[in-house]
């Protein structure tokens, strides 16, 4: 739900809440086989429940995809956002 009422009803389980001022996050986890991205987005505004605009969201998908190569906010992320 676009709620961030934190639960994952497939799954049955507790998950991640975001904030109401976070739009995405990046969630990493390590496997034999390498580094495993799980990307979250907003989609909704969390009080009106309106869809957010285009810019928006895929800007945020590209910050949390510069997260897959990149984790610190320096210019090495940046340079990775803008190629993306």
């Amino acid at each position: 739900c676009c709620c961030g009422d934190g639960i994952d009803r497939v799954k049955k389980r507790k998950t991640k809440v975001m904030p109401n001022n976070v739009l995405g996050y990046n969630r990493t986890s390590h496997s034999r086989r390498g580094n495993i991205h799980d990307i979250h987005l907003r989609l909704r505004h969390p009080r009106t429940h309106e869809l957010l605009d285009y810019q928006s969201i895929a800007g945020t998908m590209c910050h949390e995809l510069a997260h897959c190569v990149r984790g610190p906010h320096d210019a090495k992320f940046y340079k990775a956002m803008e190629e993306i």
